[in-house]
């Protein structure tokens, strides 16, 4: 959202450069009020066009982010199937086992 605000007060700024530039320049105080209102617009694309690199390096740095948490829940979600899977096959095996008890008990009772 930042990133396209920015872009719109570049594109803001670049249309009032042209408009300036296409003003014809006064001689005396209107030329040099126009020079510094080159530079002030100057500096500003200059900021905008820094401040919309680091908007892009960060959300970047996000995406690397969210795609590395999306591959660990993957992964987590893997190991808890398997997880379940090992836990009814212990389940199991103990039930086979208490079957196998009780079915000793009774033959060592006859």
């Amino acid at each position: 959202q930042e990133l396209i605000e920015a872009q719109r007060a570049l594109r803001k700024l670049q249309e009032e450069m042209e408009t300036a530039a296409s003003t014809p320049a006064e001689p005396g105080r209107n030329k040099h009020r126009f020079e510094r209102m080159m530079v002030e617009l100057e500096d500003k694309v200059s900021q905008l066009r820094h401040d919309a690199g680091n908007l892009k390096r960060q959300l970047h740095s996000e995406s690397k982010e969210r795609h590395h948490a999306e591959q660990s829940l993957a992964e987590l979600k893997a190991e808890h199937v398997a997880l379940c899977e090992t836990a009814q096959e212990l389940e199991q095996q103990q039930s086979l086992r208490e079957s196998e008890v009780r079915a000793l008990r009774e033959a060592l009772d006859f």
